[in-house]
């Protein structure tokens, strides 16, 4: 059956309203393809994100500092490890959230999931008071 679609959108000429308009998948696919080999996104690296949550927000953002730092010591690029800002929620209680992004090739993912366990158990014996969630190629990059 056939329907009507609109589209509403401050950019036309994007290649993504404009394979959608023609309903043109391979068209939208190559280009899509192109532009994440282009900039390294997945599926040509892998996005590795690193949640830290808890109420003390200075002690969240000098965890984010010290693991990046951590990181870069242990031969990571700068270039690929970002510090992504932070959320707040209101809870019961205020609880924040910080965010590390980390772009690897697939060949050096487990050495980042080693690394970043070895952080995490570093911290959890020190008794930090914030949580750390891992997620490699998550679905989104920022949780609630």
């Amino acid at each position: 059956e056939q329907g009507q679609v609109i589209i509403q959108t401050y950019t036309p000429s994007h290649y993504a309203v404009q394979a959608a308009a023609a309903q043109d998948y391979e068209a939208f696919f190559e280009k899509e393809m192109e532009r994440r080999r282009q900039y390294g996104y997945p599926p040509f690296t892998d996005i590795i994100q690193v949640m830290f949550g808890g109420r003390d927000k200075r002690a969240l953002k000098e965890a984010v500092r010290s693991w990046r730092a951590h990181l870069i010591d242990a031969g990571a690029s700068a270039a690929d490890i970002v510090a992504a800002g932070g959320m707040e929620y209101d809870r019961e209680e205020t609880e924040y959230r910080e965010y590390l992004l980390i772009r690897s090739l697939p060949e050096h993912t487990n050495m980042y999931r080693k690394l970043l366990m070895a952080l995490r158990e570093q911290d959890r014996q020190e008794r930090k008071a914030y949580s750390i969630v891992g997620d490699v190629n998550p679905y989104s990059l920022w949780r609630s």
